[in-house]
């Protein structure tokens, strides 16, 4: 039990960015002034104190402090492939791997890491809002699901649960895949990234508006939630519905 147990929190390390081809842009207007603040934000040393800069105009709109959070997260922390990688090949740093990192401080972080960062943030920001664990990807199969284990978000909004994925709406330079040959080595660069986050080369980003409050009926497409309340649609589906729709797709392509 203990072995099944150990695998299952692998796995769900090791979900990376993966965008389905249906990516039409969601973005209006009115999220100019939270996307210029985002990415344009001051460093801070503790994590309270950014998200009280971030939302300060927009204390009165749920969905601009929802908005800010998700963008500052998406602009300023990298998913962390090397981490995913060797988590997925159970090598002899795993145990090392599978402590528990700050992505705040570090910006390095896998769906798990991110999905708990914007969690964590919105409780600051005064917003309901939830991690989600199951399975993601363009082709989920009754078969292959174990192997996509991924996590998003939930956030509600004036009363209603929305849905979001930081990881997935990373584009540009969102991956760090660095190789390292010893685990020490790994850590030292934590660290460093830790100390001088302003130092951080994040390169040039841009974002995948698809993944910032999809409808249900879309995200249901490529994130199957293990629980059933999250798939926030009046009829649930199962897991096999999806995996014949996405099979029918394929073969009109």
């Amino acid at each position: 039990m203990k072995i099944i147990y150990a695998l299952f929190l692998a796995l769900l390390f090791i979900s990376q960015p993966t965008f389905s081809a249906d990516t039409e842009s969601t973005k209006p207007n009115d999220y100019t002034l939270a996307d210029e603040r985002a990415k344009n934000a001051p460093e801070f040393d503790d994590m309270p104190d950014l998200v009280k800069y971030l939302i300060q105009p927009f204390r009165g709109d749920e969905k601009l402090k929802a908005r800010v959070i998700f963008m500052w997260i998406v602009t300023h922390v990298q998913y962390d492939a090397y981490k995913a990688d060797n988590i997925s090949k159970r090598n002899n740093h795993q145990k090392g791997f599978l402590k528990k990192n700050d992505p705040y401080l570090s910006r390095l972080g896998v769906c798990d890491d991110i999905a708990t960062l914007f969690m964590k943030m919105a409780s600051r920001a005064h917003l309901n809002s939830e991690k989600i664990v199951g399975y993601a990807g363009d082709n989920i199969t009754p078969q292959t699901a174990l192997q996509s284990l991924h996590s998003w978000n939930a956030v509600k909004i004036k009363g209603k649960w929305y849905l979001l994925d930081a990881t997935w709406a990373m584009e540009g330079k969102y991956i760090f895949d660095q190789t390292y040959q010893k685990q020490r080595d790994y850590k030292k660069m934590l660290a460093e990234r830790q100390k001088h986050p302003e130092k951080i080369d994040l390169g040039n980003r841009s974002v995948n508006e698809y993944w910032f409050l999809t409808p249900p009926e879309k995200m249901i497409k490529t994130h199957f939630p293990h629980s059933e309340k999250w798939q926030l649609l009046k009829k649930p589906v199962s897991l096999k519905k999806i995996w014949k729709e996405n099979q029918k797709k394929n073969e009109k392509k």
